[in-house]
């Protein structure tokens, strides 16, 4: 049990990311109410260690499924350096078209503190840069279109 359980949502005005699970509360407190999102220093650590294992595997030129290799049935296909940002930039646009009624305000901001949640496993090799720009547009109340 966190020291958030006991709060209502609405009494829940910042949610640092990063020491340990958070709370429905938290949740609630961030995409129904606003509270703001924070990393801890744990966060951070894990996300840039993480981040530095791709920069030291890319610099060693190993295989690294979904960035020096396709995906899927095309994992076996290797991307040269040269082509590995197209086929980034190509995955996020394949993953951008949708279409469908625009999905509530409290349920894009869940998900955006969702992303920042699993991103900061420490998993996904991505650079803290991306999820501060993340919690700055939620933060700030800047949300994508999202459709259902």
């Amino acid at each position: 049990m966190t020291t958030t359980d006991c709060l209502h949502p609405t009494d829940i005005k910042e949610v640092a990311l990063g020491d340990g699970a958070i709370s429905i509360q938290e949740v609630i407190a961030v995409a129904r109410y606003g509270a703001k999102v924070t990393f801890t220093e744990t966060y951070c650590e894990r996300v840039n260690k993480s981040r530095s294992l791709i920069e030291k595997f890319l610099d060693d030129n190993r295989l690294i499924y979904g960035v020096t290799t396709g995906f899927g049935s095309n994992m076996t296909e290797v991307i040269s350096p040269q082509d590995a940002e197209t086929l980034q930039r190509n995955i996020v646009r394949s993953h951008a078209v949708s279409v469908g009624e625009t999905l509530e305000k409290e349920v894009v901001r869940a998900i955006q503190l969702m992303i920042l949640v699993n991103l900061g496993q420490g998993y996904s090799g991505v650079r803290l840069q991306v999820l501060k720009l993340i919690a700055s547009l939620l933060n700030h109340d800047i949300l994508p279109y999202v459709p259902g």
